[in-house]
């Protein structure tokens, strides 16, 4: 279980970055093109976009990411709302294949649904794309098996690569993994990545105590 949940932000959401498809054959979606307009424009035309249907019914939890990821059995959502949420998000990824923020979301999405396989194939697009949020997801795929090979080694690579880029919900992982999974332990590096949860308010309960991170 988790001692502490945060909201994490939106990070950029289109770059040319287009995700695979998940049904063969199907033709790809090409990303809108940029409108020809000075940057103060496109923010203020972002922020005065709706809300997607799909966002809406996944805000309650899609950005909250610790390790044990259970948002109906939390509470955080009710379980026809989740159900609901993956056709609904399944297009809407399809309408706007070049934007990370949608994909996420649907990966994301698709893991609560035990879609692992097709969740950990974004993730490495995303992940690929550095798209942050993605990266440390793509980690914990790894870590727990889910999607993708079992390989502690290559989770903890990617939790310092994800950590270092900035992702909150990578930090107490990080921190594990320089203390439980280094050749020799790491404790300075896992007290300043324990530390950073704690401010970020992404700390977890593990085996280890505070005492272990910063003795």
């Amino acid at each position: 279980m988790i001692s502490l949940y945060a909201a994490m932000p939106v990070f950029a959401q289109d770059d040319g970055f287009v995700s695979p498809l998940p049904e063969a054959g199907r033709p790809a979606v090409a990303a809108p093109a940029a409108p020809s307009t000075n940057g103060a424009r496109k923010r203020a035309q972002r922020a005065a976009a709706p809300v997607s249907p799909c966002e809406d019914m996944t805000k309650d939890w899609v950005d909250l990411r610790p390790v044990a990821d259970f948002p109906a059995l939390e509470g955080r959502v009710l379980i026809d709302l989740l159900q609901a949420a993956l056709p609904i998000c399944e297009a809407a990824q399809r309408d706007q294949p070049g934007n990370k923020r949608v994909t996420f979301v649907f990966a994301r999405t698709l893991a609560i649904h035990g879609q692992n396989t097709r969740a950990a194939q974004l993730y490495r697009q995303l992940a690929s794309a550095r798209y942050v949020p993605a990266m440390t997801q793509l980690a914990r795929a790894y870590y727990t098996g889910a999607g993708v090979p079992r390989d502690v080694v290559e989770a903890c690579t990617r939790y310092v690569e994800a950590a270092k880029a900035g992702d909150a919900w990578a930090f107490n992982p990080a921190a594990d993994c320089a203390i439980l999974y280094s050749p020799v332990a790491d404790q300075r590096r896992a007290c300043q990545y324990f530390r950073k949860a704690q401010a970020s308010d992404t700390a977890q309960t593990t085996t280890l105590t505070e005492a272990d991170y910063c003795p």
